[in-house]
């Protein structure tokens, strides 16, 4: 990690934040919350990507896992608890 903080190091300021570990918080979030989340964002927003619209225009593929990355980003709040509709 101490190459990526050197990297984003003119970004940040890390007096004012911390540099954590993804897994820290991805651990804790539950497939019916992972499932919540998903279901509010549309596959065609990602696909606006520039990077995954060339890569699919070139023939190579895109994996579920960088999809759902990408997703997680879009600033959509987590379920602080997973309720009972959340997977539907």
């Amino acid at each position: 990690m101490s190459g990526y903080r050197q990297q984003v190091t003119s970004f940040i300021d890390f007096e004012c934040a911390d540099l954590r570990f993804n897994g820290e918080w991805l651990n804790k979030v539950t497939l019916p919350e992972l499932v919540g989340v998903l279901a509010r964002v549309p596959v065609s927003m990602s696909l606006q990507r520039e990077d995954f619209r060339t890569r699919l225009a070139e023939g190579h593929g895109l994996s579920v896992a960088e999809f759902v990355y990408s997703s997680s980003w879009r600033g959509t709040r987590w379920p602080s608890t997973p309720t009972s509709n959340s997977a539907a």
